[in-house]
């Protein structure tokens, strides 16, 4: 995706989530200590982020390159943030939907 779609994308989304209940947030992965030699640890990611949004990194301390931690962000065995990535997220969908619930459903949980 182009720099100027990403952006418009993203102008979209705040829009539609501007003054509503709709939240949103792009937690995606950056590398870490298994990036391959010479490559700037923790500072480089799969796509450029635009300026504005909701962006919250995770760190991948396994992926050797920005496509490994990609395609890897949601595979346990390849990616030791996992746990703090799904956290993050029920973390965020909680904050947006848990006016919804009573205390004691949500202390229940799913199913």
């Amino acid at each position: 995706m182009r720099p100027e779609e990403l952006r418009a994308r993203v102008a979209g989304v705040e829009g539609v989530s501007a003054g509503s209940e709709v939240g949103w947030v792009n937690l995606y992965t950056k590398l870490g200590r298994g990036a391959e030699p010479g490559t700037a640890t923790g500072g480089r990611t799969f796509c450029n982020l635009p300026k504005g949004g909701k962006w919250k990194e995770e760190l991948n301390d396994k992926a050797t390159d920005e496509v490994a931690a990609h395609m890897n962000m949601f595979s346990p065995p390849h990616n030791p943030g996992y746990e703090n990535l799904t956290r993050h997220s029920a973390e965020y969908v909680l904050k947006w939907t848990g006016h919804l619930f009573t205390d004691a459903e949500a202390e229940a949980g799913p199913g």
